[in-house]
């Protein structure tokens, strides 16, 4: 059984301290299974596609990232430079 988050509340302005909705133990880094969860969820029409894309993105990128607050959700989360 996946585990698929629901999205709730991330369009918020003041996302300095949000995480990735797929980032199930809020750790700021997306680990392959949560990322693919999300995307699993996004097929079953429960996460939106711009979120999954964005989780992918990250995950892709070494799954360390941050959160731009002059952004709004989902370009708010970015690559965490190594």
């Amino acid at each position: 059984m996946v585990a698929v988050e629901r999205l709730g509340g991330h369009d918020s302005p003041d996302n300095e301290s949000e995480t990735h909705p797929a980032d199930l133990d809020k750790d700021w880094f997306l680990k392959m299974e949560e990322a693919t969860a999300y995307l699993t969820g996004w097929q079953l029409s429960v996460n939106p596609m711009k979120y999954a894309i964005r989780a992918a993105y990250l995950w892709q990128k070494g799954g360390f990232y941050t959160s731009n607050v002059d952004e709004a959700p989902p370009q708010c989360w970015v690559v965490l430079p190594q």
